[in-house]
């Protein structure tokens, strides 16, 4: 029986799945095989209001708050690292109230959120966040986000009912390392080993725990060892970026995978956006390799160059230069007219369609804004496809070591 072909454009599936104040998760890490195609279209498509989600995936949280189309975040880190420690834009957002709502988490905290959604567990477990304030705060909680109305349905789906519950371990802190055990293997029931070496690291051990017990009795009252329970990541929408995809919808990824399987297979929702869409058979060769079965996936958008300006890995790299214009730019997001102006350049730069974007826009970066003027210099002075070609990865390394990287 004949199927409907998941394949559909950037513009079908931006107006089929992304909707304002739902869950959308992106994929990729800092610079790393982030998607920016599907949010330039989103740009495009101007939709106000966006709930995003993200472990570290950077790139396209800035491009919407940058646009000003961001008004929700659950995030773990967004920052450019050496240049730039947490993004601007974001952070005065945050401050000035233009993004009303937020959610931070550890990065384990939250790969363990994405890993009981992929398996469709009640919950995930840790101790994760403890001993930080970050399980001190709620801000979807305090927004009404969280709970039941008065029909008995949840205020929203996509947001569980805690940010987290705090327990006593049932186990009293029996899976936690460091581990009491017997390298020589003499243990016998009710008859402990009498050696020097067991002795001393079942002493360690109890004061370990017992430094445990103390240390998060405030959290249930009790001086016990705590276990914390996070609640699966179910969004609404994935986005995720992939070298290849087969027609029917096997993904392979390559490189660092960060939690982006998980959270593909936790949304209601997934779009798979790919660099080359390629036969079936031509993944099935290796089976192993590849990461996200057909069967999760809802819409394939083939997106050369879909992950620029960041890199994925064994094609091209990220492009230095646009990062060192952007993190100037994006100061101007300290006033409410500065960022109005970062907006206009966001809805300016990503140009008509991909094509339009990728032929005409790439390098041609410009922005000014009272004392801000940042301009994209280029050493070669390239634009377009002439650029792109410039960052293609080096097949030995997978990215290229021979880039102009100036701080």
């Amino acid at each position: 029986m004949a199927t409907a072909s998941k394949i559909m454009s950037i513009k079908e599936a931006v107006s089929k799945f992304v909707k304002p104040h739902r869950a959308w998760v992106v994929g990729g890490f800092g610079y790393t095989r982030t998607n920016a195609s599907i949010p330039r279209e989103v740009i495009r498509q101007n939709i106000p209001n966006l709930y995003l989600q993200t472990n570290a995936g950077a790139t396209p949280v800035m491009m919407m708050a940058g646009a000003g189309q961001l008004d929700w975040i659950e995030m773990t880190f967004i920052g450019l690292e050496t240049i730039q420690p947490v993004s601007h834009e974001i952070r005065k957002g945050l401050e000035d109230g233009d993004i009303s709502a937020y959610m931070l988490f550890s990065n384990y905290s939250w790969a363990l959120r994405t890993h009981a959604g992929r398996f469709g567990m009640q919950f995930a477990t840790g101790m994760t966040d403890i001993g930080s304030d970050l399980i001190e705060y709620d801000i979807f909680g305090k927004a009404g986000l969280r709970g039941k109305n008065e029909k008995g349905m949840w205020v929203h789906p996509d947001i569980p009912p805690a940010r987290q519950v705090i327990v006593d371990d049932p186990f009293d802190g029996w899976g936690l390392r460091p581990h009491q055990y017997d390298p020589e293997n003499k243990w016998s029931l009710g008859d402990a080993p009498d050696t020097t070496w067991n002795k001393t690291a079942a002493e360690e051990d109890g004061i370990f725990y017992e430094k445990l017990r103390k240390q998060a009795n405030k959290y249930t009252g009790k001086a016990a060892i705590k276990a914390v329970l996070y609640p699966p990541a179910i969004p609404y929408l994935a986005t995720t970026h992939v070298q290849r995809c087969g027609t029917e919808g096997t993904a392979r990824i390559e490189g660092l995978l960060v939690p982006d399987v998980e959270q593909s297979l936790s949304a209601k929702y997934l779009v798979i956006a790919a660099e080359k869409i390629v036969p079936e058979e031509e993944l099935r060769f290796r089976p192993s390799e590849n990461q996200i079965p057909m069967i999760h996936v809802d819409a394939i958008v083939e997106t050369p160059w879909g992950g620029y300006p960041t890199n994925v890995t064994y094609m091209y790299d990220y492009d230095w230069m646009w990062w060192k214009f952007y993190i100037q730019a994006n100061r101007s997001a300290d006033t409410a007219d500065g960022r109005k102006a970062l907006a206009g350049y966001w809805h300016n730069i990503v140009g008509k369609d991909e094509w339009d974007f990728l032929q005409n826009k790439v390098g041609t970066d410009k922005f000014e804004f009272g004392k801000i003027k940042a301009k994209y210099e280029c050493p070669s002075g390239a634009t377009g496809f002439a650029r792109l070609y410039e960052l293609i990865a080096d097949t030995k390394y997978g990215y290229k070591p021979d880039q102009y990287r100036p701080i």
